[in-house]
């Protein structure tokens, strides 16, 4: 017996995938306790299947030697499932099964993820319906904050730029510390606000288990899972049942534009975090009113890229 309410999702076969590196100047330059960071490295994969239908997502890489290393990677997992069904739990057991000796974390994580929400975002592309539609979700404006700026600066100048990055209707920001002391640390977050900081920490969490074990030693307040490295689509899912089950509100971790999608189906939603550094290449970028992240109506994911940008941004081989 099926449910008339469901979207309808036609059999999709994994053919192969095409992939894009590119480096794209951030609007504000980022300064961290590592290095001043002025570029975003990217991956855009595109996933093809048999039956014609393209399923799209993005990573952001850090470091520009990285989107080459994940797309070797993403290329072998993609060779080990080619000819089977768009099936992402079931895709997801078996490349973590095969990666096991070398190990499922870092680059490798996150070239599962990335195959992983591809997938996903093919799935809803076949459904004819948003992916937030297709996790059972009711697309809803999602609070965000941004985080595109607020690196490693003065108490002066991140006074000037938090009020920079309010513009457009958001009432919350990021801040980033890491200097070299604490009390420079304290002299800038005092510029920029003044309340009881609840701890958050998740952004690096390696898998579901990881977040896990932090629920259970009591480590935070909330959680913010990063979908590159929770396990894509389906590792957010997980991670998502056992925020719920823990009563933590949870957070978004960078791609606004597809953790958009996935907030809207997690039960203890807290905020999204929102960086235009995706803006650039994208047709539509993720539309932000009054502090709040718009579900884009769009099948799937709603990701398109911009071809000229693509190759103007392109990063050398």
């Amino acid at each position: 017996m099926t449910d008339p309410a469901l979207p309808r999702i036609p059999p999709l076969t994994i053919r192969g995938i095409k992939t894009f590196a590119v480096e794209v100047p951030m609007t504000y330059p980022l300064g961290t306790s590592a290095a001043i960071v002025k570029m975003a490295p990217m991956l855009l994969v595109d996933l093809e299947t048999a039956e014609g239908i393209t399923g799209r997502t993005y990573l952001f890489c850090y470091r520009p030697s990285a989107p080459r290393a994940i797309d070797v990677l993403l290329r072998d997992a993609v060779s080990l499932v080619a000819g089977e069904r768009a099936v992402p739990l079931e895709i997801a057991a078996k490349l973590v099964r095969r990666f096991t000796l070398v190990g499922v974390a870092s680059v490798v994580r996150m070239a599962l993820a990335a195959l992983d929400t591809a997938m996903w975002d093919a799935l809803a592309v076949a459904a004819g319906v948003p992916l937030a539609t297709l996790l059972g979700a009711r697309p809803r404006p999602i609070p965000a904050y941004n985080s595109s700026g607020l690196g490693l600066m003065s108490p002066e100048a991140a006074a000037d730029e938090a009020e920079k990055l309010l513009a457009g209707g958001f009432r919350s920001v990021k801040l980033r510390l890491g200097h070299p002391t604490l009390e420079q640390d304290l002299a800038v977050t005092r510029a920029v606000r003044k309340l009881t900081v609840p701890v958050q920490i998740g952004e690096n969490f390696n898998g579901p288990e990881a977040m896990l074990e932090a629920i259970a030693a009591g480590a935070c307040d909330y959680v913010m899972p990063d979908l590159a490295r929770i396990g894509g689509v389906t590792g957010w899912i997980q991670a998502a049942s056992l925020a719920s089950a823990a009563r933590l509100e949870m957070s978004s971790h960078l791609v606004p534009e597809i953790s958009v999608h996935l907030l809207a189906a997690t039960p203890t939603c807290h905020y999204l975090e929102y960086v235009d550094w995706a803006n650039s290449i994208l047709e539509e970028p993720l539309q932000i009113r009054e502090g709040q992240a718009l579900v884009p109506a769009r099948p799937g994911l709603g990701l398109a890229w911009r071809s000229d940008a693509v190759k103007a941004f392109a990063l050398g081989g």
